[in-house]
């Protein structure tokens, strides 16, 4: 007879808390206006969003790093962003702190803008969302690539990898798309969640709740569903 421990959830498996829902619906309604108000350059507001190297680093106006991360130049720009960081912004505030999203994610948003326009003409402008929503994305599927622990590790490196393939991978290469941005928010993205795991693990692990059972020579008899570690 010996005692069997199997993992039955964990922080990526737990239902999320009840502030990702509203934290979620006010960010996408902050980026829809502001949106608006740059589309449609009400207040004459509009030149005040975006970045480009002559503004940012000439003219010193390093705000503009974040404000155009929040204005598209259409609405189906818009939209290709939105319909990733809805998800992605539901489950990073649901199972994780604030601090990691959309603090760090912001912040690491506008030092990937700060890095890209380095590499660009200074007159040409950056704007869109594109390098949060690939942080974003790599941040979380990197997360439950280490959180998912009832499998083996191959097992999820081949899922989460086909994951990350599918919706980020490009199928077309569109000439105004900085596709620098897509890599650099994603390659941050990764390092960010192996970071956040190595020092959060306590508290990630803390989430676990475990199932314990008797085996004996017939059958498994269930005797236990416990979160503490015996």
């Amino acid at each position: 007879m010996k005692i069997i421990k199997m993992l039955k959830s964990n922080m990526v498996t737990r239902k999320a808390n009840k502030r990702a829902l509203l934290w979620t619906i006010s960010l996408v309604v902050m980026i829809q206006l502001i949106n608006i108000i740059y589309s449609f350059n009400l207040f004459k507001l509009a030149p005040f969003f975006e970045a480009s190297g002559d503004k940012v680093f000439e003219q010193q106006e390093y705000y503009r790093l974040w404000t155009t991360l929040f204005v598209h130049a259409d609405f189906a720009h818009l939209g290709n962003n939105v319909f990733l960081f809805i998800p992605f912004c539901y489950f990073l505030i649901g199972h994780f702190e604030l601090l990691l999203f959309p603090i760090t994610g912001f912040l690491v948003g506008g030092l990937t803008n700060f890095i890209v326009l380095k590499t660009m003409p200074s007159q040409v402008t950056l704007i869109g969302l594109s390098g949060v929503v690939y942080w974003m994305g790599a941040t979380y599927i990197t997360l439950s690539f280490f959180i998912e622990r009832r499998d083996k590790i191959f097992k999820r490196f081949i899922r989460y990898s086909a994951v990350m393939i599918i919706l980020f991978f490009p199928t077309v290469i569109l000439e105004h798309v900085s596709y620098l941005s897509h890599a650099l928010g994603f390659l941050f993205g990764i390092l960010t969640a192996v970071f956040y795991y190595l020092i959060r693990k306590q508290y990630i692990l803390s989430a676990e709740e475990y199932e314990y059972f008797i085996e004996d020579d017939e059958d498994i008899l269930e005797i236990e569903k416990d979160s503490d570690i015996l």
